[in-house]
């Protein structure tokens, strides 16, 4: 692996005096950093399952968005043949950006950090809407429950199965609770980011800067991108800590023109509970399959997080 970021890297920076760290602890991506001197740099190979043509439009649109509201974005650099992405031995893609740096919000997060995190997701998500061509979804099926659960029961039914990371009692949660989530419909009409984690948010004294990991960026639910960021910085020792979420929420709703209406805010904690559900039955199917989509970290760590999430979904 290590050589052939190397080439990678020659063939963006022209540098072969470089040190390699892996970066983050993304499951799609594989993320490293990359330093030559006082420079510093992301070097990302691409998930097989993408389409770097519909990444390569989506940037495409949405820088022009962030740039002209002067939001701090990756801005990706042009190889040697002036490309964005760099193909490896394997048909693997590669592109390189810059490194930002930013402010890393210790845990838990302030009320004013938490505030200042909602505000900033509210001119995001402002920001988006500007953008001349809307995106074309990389992942069509991110938050679509109902596909998740198809995959899910035909793996049961079909799949190569993992018989010793089957849980009964998650199997028969899934069957009760499939039913409540896809009944609960929030507008879908909307670009968002789609992967509002913490991470993924970059902070510079107090407040949002601009925002990171855009390859998610699709037209879908505002409740669901706001209830994913909830995800990331408002749970505490496995239950949603409501004062958390209120300092959040309030600091969405104080950017003027926001997005978000009575309704939507109403129905967040449900949201959140789907999207958790949702989580864990793309955990569970990952353990119980041949197949993978998910890193796992360490051995039952896929299984690990599906039990997780199955309870934060029990506790909205």
């Amino acid at each position: 692996m290590k050589e052939g970021i190397l080439q990678v890297c020659n063939h963006f920076i022209g540098s072969e005096s470089v040190t390699i760290e892996h970066l983050g602890d993304g499951h799609i991506n594989d993320t490293y950093l990359i330093r030559t001197g006082n420079n510093r740099y992301v070097c990302q190979r691409i998930h097989n399952e993408m389409d770097i043509t519909r990444v390569e439009n989506n940037y495409m649109s949405y820088r022009e968005a962030c740039k002209a509201a002067q939001w701090i974005y990756p801005v990706w650099m042009k190889n040697r043949d002036g490309k964005y992405f760099d193909a490896d031995q394997e048909g693997g893609y590669w592109r390189m950006y810059p490194y930002l740096t930013g402010d890393i919000p210790g845990f838990p997060m302030t009320k004013e950090l938490l505030f200042a995190c909602g505000q900033g997701l509210s001119t995001m998500h402002g920001i988006l809407q500007e953008m001349e061509i809307k995106p074309q979804a990389v992942y069509p099926q991110l938050h679509d429950l109902e596909y998740y659960y198809d995959c899910y029961r035909k793996t049961l039914t079909e799949g190569d199965i993992d018989t010793d990371s089957r849980d009964q009692d998650m199997e028969k949660e899934f069957e009760r609770g499939i039913g409540f989530y896809t009944e609960l419909m929030p507008d879908r009409s909307k670009v968002v980011h789609g992967d509002t984690k913490v991470a993924n948010i970059l902070f510079r004294d107090g407040k949002v800067a601009g925002f990171l990991d855009l390859d998610t960026i699709m037209v879908g639910s505002v409740s669901e991108d706001i209830a994913d960021c909830i995800r990331s910085c408002c749970i505490r020792e496995g239950r949603l800590d409501e004062e958390s979420m209120k300092y959040l929420l309030d600091g969405y709703m104080r950017v003027e023109n926001g997005l978000i209406t009575d309704c939507e805010v109403s129905i967040v904690t449900k949201v959140l509970g789907k999207l958790c559900f949702e989580l864990a039955l793309r955990y569970y199917t990952d353990a119980i399959s041949r197949k993978r989509y998910f890193s796992e970290k360490y051995p039952g760590y896929r299984l690990e997080k599906a039990r997780y999430n199955l309870a934060l979904s029990r506790r909205r």
